[in-house]
């Protein structure tokens, strides 16, 4: 199965940050053998050099969230699956939402409008982050609920324990 567009935009960009750091650290003698080694296209690599701009990065205008904030609700998501919280595709939204609505704005200035954010946009905002998955989650079985208690919980770990 071929690889996504984001993911290959991912790896590109990943190869890309390694060449610009080893280039600043003088590893290798010019722009085009840094390209060479991480297979990249020098004439990207020297315009990143010369303080060039990623694609995300020069469109991150016109996204409902910049760059920053999309990173920090992947962390947010991460963090909430972790702990055992997996959250839904309605929920991130809702997240996205109150995050575009708690920008900090000049007082003096009207608010800016910001267009709502729907449900094709946590599917694209999906996959622009791929190492972020959907799981589908399901309901404890009414038996295995009903025949919970504390004095049960409490018996099963005094037996393993």
């Amino acid at each position: 199965m071929p690889c996504c567009l984001s993911q290959k935009v991912f790896e590109n960009e990943k190869r890309l940050q390694e060449a610009l750091k080893e280039l600043l650290n003088d590893q290798h003698p010019s722009v085009r053998a840094a390209a060479e080694a991480h297979n990249v296209n020098h004439i990207t690599l020297g315009r990143r050099m010369k303080g060039g701009r990623s694609i995300a990065e020069a469109h991150g205008d016109h996204q409902n969230l910049s760059i920053a904030e999309e990173k920090a609700l992947s962390q947010w998501i991460t963090h909430m699956t972790a702990t055992g919280h997996p959250v839904r595709q309605g929920f991130i939204r809702e997240m996205a939402q109150q995050i575009q609505k708690s920008r900090h704005h000049d007082p003096t200035k009207p608010l800016p409008f910001y267009p709502a954010i729907g449900d094709s946009w946590v599917q694209r905002f999906l996959h622009r982050h791929p190492y972020l998955a959907i799981t589908i989650s399901c309901t404890i079985e009414a038996a295995r609920l009903k025949e919970t208690s504390k004095q049960a919980i409490d018996k099963w770990f005094d037996h393993f324990v």
